[in-house]
């Protein structure tokens, strides 16, 4: 081998041993599951090979069986977090047994046993908890059990308890964007931790690490324990910075309970500057300026969990080994109308007569007439109409009116207070509607068979609409109802006493519909009821339009139905994850694969959205030497009743459905190695492959640079997905 090679081999070994050692931390348990590992010796050090190791967890009597190899290893994997008592017997030598050990979820518990000369008759007993010192790798993180943060100051305050609350408490864990938490970066640079139930990734195709999953979903009564991992997390996991929430189990015996949260003015005492708070209200007709009461405060959430063996009395008894677990949270709050001022017409403006302005409104069908009396020079005509037989300017003849116009504002209630702006005092009342629901089952088939069922699943609904300001339908609200949930299906099976495989399935799904409120009432329909004709399909004619008033004064106040289609949204995961474990001598092993099916499906109701109508003081104003005056003169409530629309503008999509897809699988494997009883090694190497983006139809197109643009002659043309006959034979531009 020249030098120049021996030198290429040796960077690549080096590079080689630096990826390895890398991904340091987790080891011995599986995919969010708990261990013990450690080594049996004598009482010289001596290894002691086939040694039979027993953890027995004392909430539920279940029994975890394996044996140490023959450099006397034993890995107990994998392990549901609680309290254990471990048990090692080997031929010669007395039973050794160790009390009070806690098993945490993503965490593995160093326990090294040196066993004493004597019959396995004998037993020596510890019934002092072992240090609670890591031994087993170096990562970073922290655990939290629920009897600790359920004892802190959890708010309910606008929303449910919330169990991811105080992830900010551990050590290494900054304030972020969305999911932030590790970097406090936020935005797109704050995705990139991420977050687990029970050992399965909560990814979503739009954003990693979406803490809404756990928060929108689990209660914190569900929650037994949450691990925050900072830095060293194993090969197993993705994200710089794991979170992990681990679900509560039932034990042999049952355990339940019950709690009312409430907030409620009454309980309340004001706040240090509340009395010196005003707000505006009506006295004897007038906006005055009062002290504001005390800030409503409606709030109540009451929560229930029961949990224990599936018992059915003289037919079946699930202790040691069956169990259930359910948890139930409702959340309600309201709040009272927060009333603010609106513009709206007066009655007078309704009905065509604008006398209360202090300016001129000029009537846009006299432009010829007066223009060919000008001289040529543009001008038009005041409006003059007859009042109690007068004639009269700012007033619009009756034959003027528009007939649409005239139906669109019928749904307007009368002003509250004299005068052109701010004349309507008024506001819409409100709240939401939580609840979460968590269910659980596991059963210990065989001593080597164990399978669990979690479904995890929440509802958040607003009362009334979310938004709002002026009454039906002249404002800008949505249905809103978003459903969070997940589930996962978990298996293992001890093969023999050093291999054993966990497997799990999971399905992530968001839901957020956010629909038109006023789509298909007759009485708002742009199309049949307010009489608006040639209108594409759609919210254009099944919903009230969308009016915008604009000028230099006296606009109302706009009546923004919508400025977009109402949709639906759909986010999807599916994923299965497979660890093999396998204790050899000195290592131990774990093969690990996940697969993700990421799925986003995004709908519109309608090709189109509603009608957009604008309306200026342009089209009711005067000229001043040749020019228009629209600053001094003309009123866009005026143009509104002409039916002059200022500008309108509308597209119609072709589809109202996309379905975005993506595949990543991510292959990992790693070693503890037990060199002595004094190093470990703990190695890993991960794989992540991000296949491409596409659409499930094909339906999108992308620029290829260096395909030839027909039109031009040059390179850089316009590609569509697919194989038909104009596409580019492809679902992605991606070369794969």
């Amino acid at each position: 081998m020249s030098g120049v090679a021996r030198m290429q081999a040796i960077w690549l070994l080096l590079v080689t041993v630096f990826m390895l050692t890398s991904v340091i931390g987790l080891h011995a348990q599986l995919a969010g599951e708990g261990a013990i590992q450690g080594r049996v010796v004598d009482p010289t050090g001596a290894i002691i090979p086939s040694a039979v190791v027993t953890a027995t967890n004392v909430a539920t009597g279940i029994k975890t069986v394996r044996s140490s190899t023959s450099s006397g290893v034993y890995v107990l994997s994998p392990l549901s977090p609680g309290e254990y008592t471990v048990s090692v017997s080997a031929v010669g030598f007395a039973k050794s047994v160790q009390e009070h050990i806690v098993v945490n979820a993503t965490q593995s518990v160093g326990l090294d046993v040196k066993l004493t000369i004597g019959t396995q008759t004998e037993s020596i007993t510890v019934t002092d908890a072992p240090p609670a010192l890591e031994t087993t790798n170096a990562t970073l993180g922290q655990t939290m059990e629920n009897k600790t943060y359920s004892a802190l100051p959890l708010e309910v305050n606008g929303g449910p308890r919330d169990p991811t609350a105080f992830a900010g408490l551990m050590p290494g864990v900054a304030g972020g964007g969305p999911s932030g938490s590790f970097n406090g970066a936020g935005g797109p640079a704050g995705r990139v931790n991420e977050i687990y139930v029970d050992g399965m990734p909560v990814t979503a195709i739009n954003m990693q690490g979406n803490p809404g999953v756990v928060s929108q979903a689990i209660s914190v009564d569900a929650v037994d324990q949450f691990q925050v991992i900072t830095s060293g997390a194993s090969a197993q996991y993705t994200g710089m910075g794991v979170s992990n929430f681990n679900i509560k189990s039932g034990t042999n015996k049952f355990h339940g309970s019950a709690a009312d949260f409430l907030r409620n003015t009454m309980f309340d005492s004001w706040g240090f500057f509340a009395k010196a708070a005003t707000t505006q209200s009506l006295v004897n007709g007038v906006p005055t300026t009062v002290p504001a009461p005390k800030p409503g405060e409606h709030q109540n959430e009451m929560a229930l969990t029961l949990g224990g063996p599936i018992r059915i009395p003289h037919v079946y008894d699930g202790r040691n080994k069956l169990f259930f677990f359910t948890s139930f949270d409702k959340y309600h709050q309201t709040y009272g109308v927060n009333p603010s001022f609106y513009s709206i017409p007066t009655l007078l403006e309704r009905q065509g007569n604008f006398t209360e302005l202090n300016y001129n409104i000029y009537d846009p069908t006299t432009y010829n007439a007066c223009t060919a009396a000008n001289n040529g020079t543009p001008c038009t005509y005041p409006f003059q109409g007859m009042v109690n037989g007068v004639l009269t300017n700012n007033v619009i003849p009756q034959s003027e009116l528009s007939p649409q116009s005239q139906y669109m504002q019928k749904f307007m209630p009368a002003p509250t207070v004299p005068g052109t702006q701010n004349n309507l005092l008024t506001g819409t009342p409100g709240g939401t509607n939580n609840w979460e629901l968590t269910a659980r089952i596991d059963y210990q088939i065989t001593p080597n068979q164990r399978f669990s069922v979690l479904s995890n699943s929440g509802v958040k609904s607003y009362i009334g609409l979310d938004g709002g300001g002026l009454p039906p339908p002249y404002t800008n609200a949505r249905i809103v109802k978003s459903l969070t949930a997940n589930g996962i299906l978990e298996h293992n099976y001890v093969i023999t006493p050093h291999l054993v495989n966990n497997l799990k399935y999971a399905y992530i799904r968001s839901w957020a519909p956010a629909l038109d409120p006023w789509m298909n009432i007759p009485q708002y329909e742009a199309g049949t009821a307010v009489g608006i004709g040639n209108l594409p399909p759609g919210q254009a004619q099944l919903t009230f339009p969308n009016v915008k008033f604009a000028g230099f004064a006296d606009n109302p106040t706009n009546w923004p139905t919508s400025n977009n289609n109402s949709y639906d949204q759909y986010v999807d995961t599916y994923e299965i994850m497979d660890n093999l474990q396998w204790t050899k001598g000195q290592h131990n092993l774990t093969f690990g694969l996940l697969y993700q099916w990421l799925d986003q499906n995004d709908g519109t109701e309608t090709p189109t959205g509603p009608l957009p109508l604008n309306y200026s003081s342009v089209n009711t104003a005067g000229y001043k030497a040749g020019k228009v005056a629209n600053t001094t003169t003309g009123n866009s409530y005026a143009s509104f009743m002409l039916g002059a629309v200022n500008s309108s503008s509308m597209s119609v999509q072709p589809f109202t459905q996309l379905g975005a897809r993506f595949k990543a699988i991510s292959p990992n494997v790693e070693d503890d190695w037990r060199v002595n009883s004094k190093l470990t090694l703990n190695l890993g190497l991960r794989w992540d492959i991000l296949t491409p983006y596409h659409e499930v139809l094909d339906r999108w197109s992308f620029l290829n640079m260096t395909d030839i643009n027909s039109a031009m002659g040059n390179k850089g043309a316009l590609q569509f997905a697919g194989n038909r006959k104009y596409s580019c034979h492809c679902t992605t531009p991606v070369n794969t």
